[in-house]
């Protein structure tokens, strides 16, 4: 029997990059898993053994509640979310970023995954023993300076450094563990545009750029069994970035 086989897996913004492969990775370890995402094209039930493909912008509340619901009526529950969907705007200075682009990458990163959250819970709670895993980012510990991001999406990646505290300790009484993972770049996405950016970019990183994969693993680790004593905690997977901050 595959570890994760019974257990209903939701991944926002799995249709591609990061999210598509910790996907594939629960639903290689026989969790039935659920994608969400605003862009859909190039994935399907099937591909890479997902079972259901959801057209959702987190940022938009009833396409969230709309999506749980469905996830949970349809396999019987929700035992593990990943609010993994983020995105961010072009690089520019505080002062010429505009109220509305500030508040598209805060509503992606921070009030998506917490509507996500706060919708999957009623869900999770009666099955017991569930996981929540945010994808966060070495942007909160940075601020983003020198390495490709808004202060809007470093602000809203510190935040749920708070939130997944706050949640841990609401939520043990449950048996749902909180965590999150601090990614750092995975040499496709959030990577400067220059040989001479990227090259500067890379000596923050003394192990390199990692891909999705180490993501994946790390998600895959707080999931499985193994993963029982680990929650409030937020995970470094950075290529050593992490190292004196």
């Amino acid at each position: 029997m595959s570890v994760l086989e019974g257990r209903v897996a939701l991944v926002t913004g799995g249709a591609r990059g990061i999210g598509r492969h910790i996907a594939a990775t629960l639903a290689a370890d026989g969790a039935t898993v659920v994608v969400a995402d605003r862009r859909i094209e190039g994935v399907a039930a099937g591909d890479d053994g997902i079972a259901r493909v959801h057209e959702a912008d987190v940022a938009v509340r009833e396409h969230v509640t709309a999506t749980v619901r469905a996830t949970a009526e349809e396999f019987g529950g929700i035992d593990i979310l990943v609010n993994n969907a983020g995105m961010d705007i072009a690089r520019q200075d505080t002062w010429n970023q505009s109220p509305e682009e500030w508040s598209r990458v805060i509503d992606v990163n921070l009030n998506g995954a917490w509507w996500c959250t706060s919708a999957a819970l009623p869900y999770m709670i009666p099955r017991g023993n569930g996981r929540v895993v945010f994808i966060g980012s070495n942007a909160a510990r940075l601020g983003g300076f020198g390495i490709g991001h808004s202060p809007a999406y470093s602000a809203a990646k510190a935040a749920l450094s708070g939130l997944i505290v706050a949640l841990s300790s609401q939520l043990e009484q449950f048996g749902i563990r909180v965590n999150a993972i601090s990614s750092g770049p995975t040499g496709s996405t959030g990577t400067p545009p220059t040989d001479e950016e990227r090259a500067e970019h890379l000596r923050r990183f003394p192990l390199g750029y990692g891909g999705s994969g180490p993501i994946a693993a790390a998600v895959r680790y707080l999931v499985h069994p193994s993963g029982d004593w680990v929650s409030g905690t937020v995970m470094n997977v950075s290529g050593g970035e992490h190292r004196g901050i």
